[in-house]
């Protein structure tokens, strides 16, 4: 990570007067001395001796006798950070203090930290500013109370670690560059913005936020946890991830945003909860596993995945999938019930063929409005799975769907067309295109028999001479010459000329061959299916 490999050019130009040493309090005096000597300065070590409960940093009141045991002043810090003699002093150790309470805000910012900084268990009443500082090496608030966080800009060279700290406003880290990991692991946090971060290393963020979670264009080099973390909404949209995104067990109160998100492994979404699921524009190189997952809205539009990991296990079970989805131009390679073993390809719960036509009719009837591009997806899963038949199924459903949709628009040309293609072919698809077309000629074959069969032929125009067909094969021949377009069995066929109704009977006989024909013609031609010629 360039941008890390060097410490910015910016100090601190925030005016503020060093403390001299004389007037140092005596919590200041021994921190000091343990920070010269290089050992953490743990005001609460004391109290634990003794049996008593450290410093509580679950809540913003400290009492008096606190301040006199622990407290130390910001200016003090910053003296020993950025001031002779006292910050040649410091030894390699760096700066470590647990159970402190500082009441006025920790400026640090726009500063270069070429020691250690760990300030942990300790209160801030007015919180701590390090927007635009460069750390050398960590920076650690853990267990801490903050009543906000400003970092944005910062660059740690190591990791940053807020580990069970609550921070009761906001936690802002826009724009920060880290070469380590972060960690908010079981933390509490109000408005969390850590936009457009650099991420070295993981990201832990399985904490509890009582406000909005951003991490949206932020770039982690490897994974992001955010298993079991309970918060309000979550936006990560437009984020890069070099792991996999671990979302399992996630409460969310609002909505989970995951547009144009990259993953280079895999999406964990099993357990997670949400009222909406916008997942849209997503690049997923490995798998999605959402077995219990339980979101109101799930939108999947022009996201790409390997194999999804929907939890069904009995047939009629939809398994994670919610009533309402939008999955246009979503591309999959396979649908799964849960993952098992790849050697056992005929499990039941890895199997497609498993999910009958009713459970595709419905999931793929739960995307609104009407599009085939779905339809034509699935199709090429089944027919990539080894399930040519299913597919054309699917595509069966998706000119069924779109015939009621041109019903419900008033489209009466198109509607009327879909039914033909629908009645005479099958729409073209499957073993409806075997069976309809057959169907449809033996009828009118049977049905030229009965009309010609018996009845009156002029055979002699100059005579007007008449003869009564009686031979059911010569019936058959012209029932099948009149039907065929083009084709002439026989020129005794096409001279005769029937009288009265007959005679517009087998005009209309002949133009119903010509129909058939050009519908079965559009068939193999693939014009009716949405996704073309299998």
């Amino acid at each position: 990570m360039s941008y890390l490999n060097s410490g910015p050019s910016i100090v601190n130009t925030t005016p503020w007067t060093p403390l001299p040493a004389h007037s140092w309090s005596g919590p200041e005096r021994w921190a000091w001395e343990q920070i010269r000597r290089g050992n953490i300065a743990d005001f609460n070590a004391p109290l634990v001796a003794d049996g008593k409960e450290p410093l509580d940093v679950t809540t913003s009141t400290v009492c008096q006798e606190d301040w006199e045991r622990c407290g130390i002043r910001a200016n003090f810090l910053r003296t020993i950070l950025f001031c002779q003699p006292w910050c040649d002093a410091i030894t390699h150790k760096g700066i470590r203090i647990i159970g402190a309470a500082i009441e006025e805000r920790l400026l640090l910012d726009s500063a270069q930290i070429d020691h250690e900084f760990q300030l942990e268990g300790s209160i801030l009443l007015k919180g701590f500013c390090c927007s635009y500082s460069y750390f050398k090496f960590n920076l650690s608030l853990e267990k801490s109370y903050l009543d906000e966080l400003d970092a944005r800009g910062v660059h740690v060279k190591g990791l940053i670690s807020l580990r069970w700290a609550i921070i009761a406003n906001n936690t802002i880290m826009d724009g920060a560059g880290i070469k380590g990991g972060i960690f908010l692991k079981e933390g509490r946090f109000g408005k969390t913005r850590l936009p457009n971060m650099r991420v070295g290393n993981q990201a832990d963020c399985r904490a509890t936020f009582t406000g909005t979670l951003n991490l949206n264009k932020t770039r982690f080099n490897d994974s992001l946890f955010l298993e079991g973390a309970v918060c309000k909404d979550v936006d990560i949209s437009g984020a890069n991830i070099g792991g996999k995104l671990a979302l399992g067990g996630v409460q969310l109160k609002g909505k989970l945003i995951l547009k144009q998100v990259f993953v280079k492994s895999n999406i964990e979404l099993n357990g997670a909860e949400a009222t909406e699921a916008d997942l849209s524009g997503m690049e997923v190189k490995g798998n999605l596993y959402c077995q219990g997952t339980a979101f109101n809205k799930c939108i999947l539009s022009q996201t790409s995945v390997d194999t999804v990991y929907d939890g069904k296990k009995e047939n009629r079970d939809m398994g994670f999938w919610p009533e309402q989805i939008k999955i246009d131009r979503f591309v999959y390679r396979n649908l799964r019930g849960e993952p098992g073993d790849d050697s056992q390809q005929n499990d039941s719960s890895d199997d497609p063929s498993e999910r009958c036509s009713w459970w595709y009719k419905k999931w793929l009837g739960s995307h609104h409005p009407y599009t085939p591009k779905p339809y034509r997806q699935c199709a090429k899963s089944l027919r990539e799975s080894g399930h040519p038949g299913r597919a054309k199924e699917i595509l069966f459903l998706a000119k069924e769907r779109e015939r009621k949709a041109a019903f419900k628009q008033r489209r009466w040309g198109r509607w009327m067309a879909m039914l033909l293609l629908e009645g005479l072919i099958g729409y073209g698809l499957g073993w409806r295109f075997k069976v309809f077309p057959l169907m449809w000629a033996i009828l009118l074959l049977a049905a030229g028999m009965w009309v010609s069969y018996g009845a009156p032929v002029l055979i002699n125009k100059s005579t007007l001479s008449y003869e009564y067909t009686r031979d059911c094969w010569w019936c058959l021949g012209l029932s099948l010459d009149r039907l065929l377009p083009v084709v002439q069995l026989g020129k005794d066929y096409s001279d005769c000329v029937f009288i009265g109704w007959r005679r517009f009977y087998f005009i209309a006989h002949t133009l119903c061959g010509w129909a058939l024909a050009l519908f079965i013609a559009a068939g193999l031609a693939g014009v009716a299916k949405p996704g073309g010629r299998d």
